[in-house]
């Protein structure tokens, strides 16, 4: 025996479930038009908020504490090092053409300040170690040349254009001693140490006796293999 026919809606009822269901489209849509026009000013929100979300600003110092740079005190020689592979992606992230966007961000800081900038390329990055250990090459080459090398990723720009590198130095280290202050700076975030922005005195000179103190081993490793 055949199911009964199920009966029609009325005319009247169809037409009033389809205002029905154009209201429930309109909050999607709308939510969907207010994001598009609150994206392009999602950046500026979260960059305004950076330091709450994981970069540390320096605490002014008591009043007692402040920090008197003599006049007659001498120059300190001070340049930006950067450095980027120019690779594709690792992880998520590309910095393919990253350098060049910001160049001139670190050119004008330098340029204010009478700093020195070493941009160094693509080929300086050591293809037998991870981009990240080539910034100790780029550090120890350019070390002598200077008092104080500041490390500054290709990533990274300066926003504060009027802070001399000077100023935050002398107020980490509580002086304006070169010769009593430490060899090397490290900058801090919720991460713990942040190897993208930190400051290098002497460590690097230290440091750059490594490579003969690790040939100078693997010569006696080489020379007890050949007696055994």
């Amino acid at each position: 025996m055949a199911a009964p026919a199920r009966p029609r809606r009325a005319a009247q009822t169809v037409a009033r479930l389809r205002p029905r269901r154009r209201l429930l489209l309109l909050p999607p849509v709308a939510a969907a038009l207010l994001l598009f026009l609150i994206l392009p000013y999602a950046p500026g929100v979260l960059l305004r908020r950076a330091n709450s979300l994981g970069r540390r600003c320096l605490l002014p110092p008591p009043p007692d504490h402040l920090v008197l740079l003599p006049r007659a005190a001498p120059r300190l020689s001070i340049a930006v090092v950067t450095l980027s592979d120019e690779g594709g992606a690792s992880g998520g992230r590309c910095f393919r053409g990253v350098l060049a966007a910001t160049a001139r961000n670190k050119r004008s800081y330098v340029a204010a300040h009478g700093y020195g900038l070493a941009a160094l390329p693509a080929a300086a990055v050591d293809p037998r170690r991870p981009p990240s250990w080539s910034k100790v090459l780029a550090l120890r080459a350019h070390l002598r040349r200077h008092h104080w090398l500041f490390w500054n990723d290709a990533d990274t720009l300066v926003t504060n254009p009027d802070i001399p590198l000077e100023m935050i130095l002398f107020s980490v280290i509580g002086h304006s001693d070169f010769d009593a202050a430490p060899d090397l700076i490290l900058t801090e975030d919720f991460n713990d140490v942040n190897a993208g922005v930190y400051s290098d005195g002497d460590f690097m000179v230290h440091f750059a006796g490594l490579d003969d103190k690790l040939g100078w081993i693997n010569k006696i490793l080489r020379e007890r293999r050949l007696v055994r």
